[in-house]
């Protein structure tokens, strides 16, 4: 979680400059954390159109 307020900071960037963007933490090493995370993106915004995962 020591990179989710940068995930966040970032998101808030971009949808103030009009894009869409979420930050969310989710650990790549567990399925159902990376399944909630799609299902969020999904609800959220009604497609998944890039998942980009940086690992730290």
């Amino acid at each position: 979680m020591l990179y989710e307020a940068g995930a966040k900071e970032a998101a808030e960037k971009i949808n103030k400059q009009g894009g869409e963007a979420a930050g969310v933490f989710l650990d790549a090493g567990q399925a159902d954390s990376i399944q909630a995370a799609v299902d969020s993106a999904i609800e959220q915004y009604g497609t998944l159109r890039y998942l980009l995962i940086i690992w730290v």
